[in-house]
């Protein structure tokens, strides 16, 4: 399958006065194929005051994306243009269609369409409901051009612009993803929904000491949201100590919290416990590597040193970078205790659309029983006596190999469900 890359042009288009009677009502088809305004070369300096923002960076044919263009700091505009196009250069149609909003209207549909200012008042934001095509056209990447209006050039030159800014990538669902660790399972433990060493979500530790170091890798991440990682003795998400990789305002950091009932509260100290961090986001990854204090005298920083059940969720930010409710489908549990000392943990949990189910540790990916095969009741013993390899889901499995370790040898079990 041919994948294309399209870019979604942003054209804003600011007017004096005495130039107000040329394109008031909106962009000319005419400047749907090129997004170039009419203005002449651009006389525009320094940094461009705007920013485009996704409401995802992630899409699915026929699911739609909120797109906000706003200036910063202030600053503002009259005019727009926003058409997708193919990359490639193959077609110069747009592609999907925006919704007009109060103050827009849709010009040049053709496979798809664009959207443009309606009158030339001055504006500090403008947003807009684009929906996908019907069909995947692959990887959109956004990018927009800026002609000054309003504030802080309140009488700007119709050459005032900014051209081809870029803003973040948004993905088809089915490209945002990463190669899974070759170390899992060998010299750092995992918990991860990695399947065929693909995954969208991995958790990695590893023992250095009196730290553990600690990487948490997630996909289809957009600005002001968190994945955070829970300690709990129970498999319920409180109480917990908690370890938050966020990503605010582009900005990303590690903070420790704790959960109790249905609440988060960042610590008073944020960092207790925690260094070394380097962090990074681009494209919908969001990655956190940091040390964490094996030990603690904070009661609300939890020994690493004990077993604990794992809770991890991705959420929004709240406005003022608190953890907003990550929602019953974005949170994923391990159904034993783990022992963060033991690097061959290889731990796998599945990505469903009802409620989140776990594989036995050393999993690597679990796979639903088929309806034709015998299936039997997953051992109890499973990641506590005894080591398992299964593609047991909600206790129900077809396969089953244990081990138990008996001083001199190893007792090894085979079960299946299936027959000659």
């Amino acid at each position: 399958m041919h994948m294309h890359v399209v870019y979604v042009l942003t054209l804003l288009v600011a007017y004096q006065v005495e130039l107000v009677a040329g394109f008031s009502s909106g962009a000319p088809a005419s400047t749907c194929s090129t997004l170039i305004p009419r203005h002449g070369n651009s006389t525009a300096t320094g940094s461009a005051p705007y920013n485009l923002s996704l409401s995802a960076y992630t899409y699915k044919p026929g699911d739609t994306v909120q797109v906000t263009l706003s200036g910063l700091g202030g600053a503002q505009f009259k005019g727009f243009l926003i058409v997708a196009k193919l990359a490639n250069g193959q077609s110069t149609d747009p592609f999907g269609n925006f919704t007009a909003a109060a103050g827009s209207l849709v010009v040049c549909p053709q496979s798809g369409n664009g959207i443009t200012h309606s009158s030339n008042s001055v504006k500090t934001s403008v947003s807009f409901t684009w929906t996908a095509p019907s069909a995947s056209v692959g990887d959109l990447v956004f990018h927009y051009t800026v002609v000054r209006g309003g504030a802080p050039n309140t009488n700007p030159l119709r050459t005032d612009y900014f051209q081809n800014l870029s803003s973040g990538t948004l993905k088809a669902a089915d490209t945002i993803s990463f190669t899974k660790n070759p170390e899992c399972g060998k010299t750092r433990g995992c918990y991860s929904n990695c399947l065929n060493n693909d995954c969208s979500w991995e958790l990695s530790w590893k023992n250095v000491g009196i730290k553990y170091e600690i990487t948490i890798k997630a996909a289809s991440v957009v600005d002001n949201t968190y994945v955070s990682l829970g300690f709990s003795n129970t498999s319920a998400m409180s109480p917990a100590s908690v370890v938050t990789c966020a990503v605010y305002n582009g900005e990303v950091t590690v903070n420790a919290s704790y959960n109790s009932g249905r609440s988060n509260r960042i610590l008073g100290q944020p960092k207790d416990g925690i260094s070394n961090e380097t962090n990074s986001y681009s494209n919908g990854l969001l990655e956190c590597s940091f040390s964490r204090d094996t030990t603690s005298n904070n009661p609300e920083v939890f020994n690493l040193t004990n077993k604990w059940y794992l809770n991890t969720a991705k959420g929004p930010l709240n406005a003022d970078g608190t953890l907003g409710y990550h929602g019953s489908l974005n949170r994923y549990k391990t159904d034993i205790e783990i022992d963060f000392s033991n690097a061959i943990i290889d731990y796998t949990f599945a990505v469903t659309t009802t409620t989140p189910a776990a594989s036995s540790p050393g999993s690597t990916g679990p796979t639903a029983p088929p309806p034709s095969a015998n299936t039997f009741t997953k051992d109890p013993d499973c990641g506590k006596t005894k080591g398992c390899f299964s593609n047991c889901q909600n206790n129900t499995c077809d396969l089953l190999l244990s081990w138990q370790d008996q001083g001199s040898n190893f007792k090894i079990s085979l079960q299946s469900g299936f027959s000659q």
